[in-house]
């Protein structure tokens, strides 16, 4: 849905907006976590509905925070966060 599109541009302006290697690396963790957490989802793993739609809309606030106060994480950092709430959109 929604939600998910405005995680994944979040994902692509934090990256743009960060720079260097952050814009290839923040989008290709995106997409490939995400593609582990569907592996996951399809193979039984399952979280409360209300867990993960917590998940999905705190990630899309958080990234929405990192793009208006122009923050400047470690690229490491920056990838783990990324990943974490893309497993939660796959």
């Amino acid at each position: 849905g929604l939600d998910h599109l405005l995680a994944m541009v979040a994902v692509g302006l934090l990256a743009w907006q960060m720079g260097g290697r952050a814009r290839l690396a923040l989008p290709a963790t995106f997409v490939s976590v995400m593609a582990v957490g569907a592996a996951a989802a399809a193979n039984g793993l399952s979280f409360s509905m209300a867990s993960a739609e917590f998940g999905i809309v705190a990630s899309v606030i958080v990234l929405g925070l990192a793009i208006a106060l122009r923050a400047r994480a470690p690229l490491a950092m920056a990838a783990t966060i990324v990943g974490a709430f893309a497993f939660l959109h796959g």
